[in-house]
């Protein structure tokens, strides 16, 4: 079987490192995609995971399909809507944020103060 690990910098490498390893030991292949890469971290893990079934690739810089526009809208939209479900009600701070960074999104520079919390 084939697995990819998408991984924004090394440190995010660790959470996985020994799963990565069982894979590698059971026989899978495993690709690893990092996003922010330099050629003495990339050998550190190419020396880690020393085996003929890893391999260490670069991220796109930017999506290049259809989504590529949008798709940071919808993950703002999804954000902002996720702090009104119960389990949030009382995370203002977070919904403050979310919804900041929705108006970014939609290009708005007006800024609004909904008290701390989500309606609910």
């Amino acid at each position: 079987m084939r697995f990819l690990f998408i991984a924004k910098q090394k440190k995010n490498v660790d959470t996985f490192a020994t799963t990565i390893d069982e894979l590698l030991a059971r026989g899978h292949e495993v690709t690893l995609a990092i996003q922010q890469r330099d050629p003495q971290r990339d050998r550190r893990l190419t020396d880690r995971f020393a085996s003929a079934a890893f391999s260490l690739v670069s991220c796109p810089d930017e999506r290049g399909d259809a989504w590529r526009r949008v798709a940071p809208l919808v993950r703002s939209a999804r954000d902002w809507a996720q702090y009104y479900q119960p389990p949030y009600v009382r995370a203002g701070k977070l919904h403050q944020r979310a919804l900041a960074r929705l108006l970014r999104e939609l290009g708005s520079m007006a800024t609004l103060d909904v008290g701390g919390l989500p309606p609910q």
